[in-house]
């Protein structure tokens, strides 16, 4: 039995510790032996740890800080495979490499885009990614144009890199979606998702929606250090009385389930989750063209996702939206975000990777393994 480490900074609630949390459970069904190592235990998704995971936490909130003790529970635990998701701590562990034990396989799953707004990675960019994911057992991206940007970032060939998709439990979602639909508030239910953040962008979002004629509520999940600001711009703006800002939710299938649209201004996206569980409700999603992972999207659901290019295309397409009936809506998720399908092509990957260290498969097979 193959043991696994997934190595995360902490709970936070975004897609990347949610996803890492679903394929932690989901290789364990699979016959792995799996946990996980937290810099630090804090944030909502703590609660979401699959019963009976070990968790071993650092006790460390900066990178800098955990770099030592991570290093030696590593070399204490020696696992099999070690998978890290979130950009910084990939490079970490990259550079991490020669100190690893030497029959331990690394994988490094890249879970955002590095260009942002249209703007290059920095100078030091190709470098740091160079030097850490060349030393990867396997590396997973989530779109064909994170692929495509790994590759010129670090220098390995685009078919060394996997492209792998993000695991949705539509069993559960659509369980949590029974539990019961909230009060409508506006002839046009929507609802947005995510960390109150810059890069979900969710003032452009109010921004464009105060321009939509027909009537129209907004429930916002999430928190984050932006909230008073935008509770404050919705005022500015005169819908402070159409926008609901109900925080983070551990069951947002429910809301999101019987809203008619999931709506979305993110500056940059790897592949939000957030999304493809309202794919999974059965709620489109009307998200920026700008976006690789929703034009990518929009081609494998092309009646799930709209895209929109312009504040105004923006309003037009709330403006067009009908309001949703009590029937229950089918899936609009594609087949392969499926979390069965999901995770036999992830555990083809790790399995790879553990062949590769052991000397047994070429780099190429590792990373590409059978998964596609």
């Amino acid at each position: 039995m193959a043991e696994i480490v997934f190595v995360l900074p902490s709970f936070a609630g975004g897609g990347a510790e949610r996803v890492s949390l679903t394929l932690a459970g989901g290789l364990r069904t699979l016959g792995f032996a799996t946990t996980i190592i937290a810099f630090s235990d804090t944030g909502p998704l703590a609660a979401a740890v699959p019963e009976g995971m070990p968790v071993h936490v650092i006790g460390r909130s900066r990178l800098r800080g955990a770099a030592w003790p991570l290093l030696r529970r590593l070399r204490s635990v020696q696992p099999d495979l070690v998978v890290s998701t979130l950009p910084h701590v990939n490079l970490l562990l990259g550079a991490m490499r020669p100190l690893l034990p030497r029959r331990t396989a690394l994988l490094l799953r890249q879970s955002n885009m590095v260009a942002r707004e249209g703007r290059a990675p920095g100078r030091t960019a190709p470098l740091a990614y160079a030097f850490a994911y060349r030393k990867a057992d396997a590396v997973v991206a989530l779109t064909d144009a994170m692929r495509t940007e790994l590759a010129g970032l670090s220098g390995l060939s685009p078919d060394s890199i996997v492209v792998l998709p993000n695991p949705i439990d539509v069993a559960r979602v659509r369980a949590e979606m029974a539990a019961g639909a909230p009060k409508r508030r506006g002839a046009v239910e929507l609802v947005a998702s995510g960390r109150l953040v810059a890069q979900k962008n969710t003032a452009a979002l109010l921004d464009a929606l105060a321009g939509v004629k027909a009537d129209w509520h907004l429930t916002v999940l999430g928190e984050g250090p932006e909230r008073a600001m935008l509770e404050k711009r919705a005022l500015t703006l005169g819908i402070a009385g159409r926008v609901a800002f109900a925080g983070f939710s551990h069951r947002p299938a429910a809301i999101v389930g019987a809203a008619d649209a999931f709506v979305m201004a993110s500056r940059w996206e790897g592949m939000p989750n957030a999304a493809l569980e309202a794919l999974a409700c059965g709620t489109p999603v009307i998200g920026p063209a700008d976006l690789p992972a929703l034009e990518e999207l929009a081609v494998a659901s092309p009646r799930g996702v709209s895209l929109y290019r312009s504040p105004t295309e923006l309003a037009r397409l709330v403006e067009g939206l009908a309001s949703a009936d009590r029937a229950v809506r089918p899936s609009l998720l594609p087949a392969a975000f499926a979390i069965d399908a999901a995770l036999a092509s992830f555990a083809a990957v790790a399995e790879a990777a553990l062949a590769h260290r052991l000397g047994t498969a070429t780099p190429n097979t590792a990373r590409a393994g059978s998964a596609g």
